[in-house]
């Protein structure tokens, strides 16, 4: 690209203004609590998705009034995607990891077993520092509320605990694990 092209191109873009960066986020607001309103918790199941697919439009309508092509904004939310990808893949790993240990049996089993050994008098307790150590070893909380944290919701349970508690427990352990781990966490995309 010559130089003159590149002077061109950011001679025409125009920096937004408050109002043009507060529309399509005053907008998002707006149509997200009118779908609440009328669909109340079914709203999930697809008038949310609509009022941010809505709000896109109006962002890329906003791009377009300060002078970028639909290639640069293209191109922006490439990267822009480029660097949640890492998260994307980790949290699609553990949704299988969940999935294949409860198909297997394993969650099951834990919990048939984790009543017979844990007290409740001591199951809070442990139940953070089970997570703990797991979070540790492994430097993934996500991995170790997803699996363990299912199982020791089903023991509280079926023990007759406060599952809040349990909750509590179960996050602040696998959280404190994966603080401590000496586990890398994994490397982030390049800049361009």
């Amino acid at each position: 690209m010559n130089p003159s092209s590149s002077s061109k191109t950011s001679e025409s873009h125009r920096k937004p203004s408050l109002l043009d960066a507060l529309t399509p986020l005053l907008i998002l607001i707006a149509l997200l609590s009118l779908s609440v309103f009328f669909y109340g918790a079914d709203s999930s199941y697809g008038p949310n998705q609509i009022a941010l697919l809505l709000c896109a439009g109006v962002a890329a309508l906003v791009g377009m009034k300060n002078g970028f092509t639909w290639k640069e904004m293209e191109g922006g939310m490439l990267h822009g995607m480029s660097l949640v990808f890492g998260a994307i893949l980790i949290l699609l790993a553990v949704g299988a990891l969940i999935g294949s240990w409860i198909l297997a049996g394993t969650v099951p089993s834990m919990i048939y077993y984790g009543v017979q050994m844990l007290s409740p008098q001591w199951f809070y307790a442990a139940s953070c520092l089970i997570c703990a150590v797991v979070g540790l070893s492994i430097g993934s909380s996500w991995t170790t509320a997803g699996t363990l944290g299912v199982a020791l919701m089903g023991i509280a349970a079926a023990l007759g605990l406060n599952p809040a508690i349990t909750a509590g427990a179960v996050i602040s352990g696998a959280y404190f694990g994966d603080k401590m781990s000496p586990c890398p966490t994994p490397p982030t995309w390049p800049r361009r």
